[in-house]
């Protein structure tokens, strides 16, 4: 029950649904994962080019994927860190 109660928890849910929602289809544009995850958005032009080779097509969805969890996985743990110090700092005053 702990572990519910962590940001990194819902981030990582609310990242992995979103792939999930593009995976299946639902996010033709990438608006969602594009716009939820600030480092696809500034490599969005890295991307394109990886896209339009056909050597590496295959790999550009599993490596947005990878991408979009890894940074609400590093988000959700310093909210978690920086959440933590602050109620150490209220209980100590």
């Amino acid at each position: 029950m702990f572990i519910l109660k962590k940001i990194t928890t819902w981030c990582l849910i609310g990242s992995i649904a979103i792939c999930v929602h593009h995976s299946l289809g639902y996010d033709s544009k990438s608006l969602l994962l594009f716009l939820t995850c600030p480092v696809l958005a500034e490599l969005s032009g890295w991307i394109t080019g990886l896209n339009m080779n056909p050597a590496t097509n295959v790999y550009v969805k599993p490596l947005c994927y990878v991408i979009h969890f890894s940074f609400w996985l590093v988000a959700g743990v310093l909210l978690d860190i920086a959440l933590t110090r602050f109620m150490k700092a209220v209980r100590s005053q």
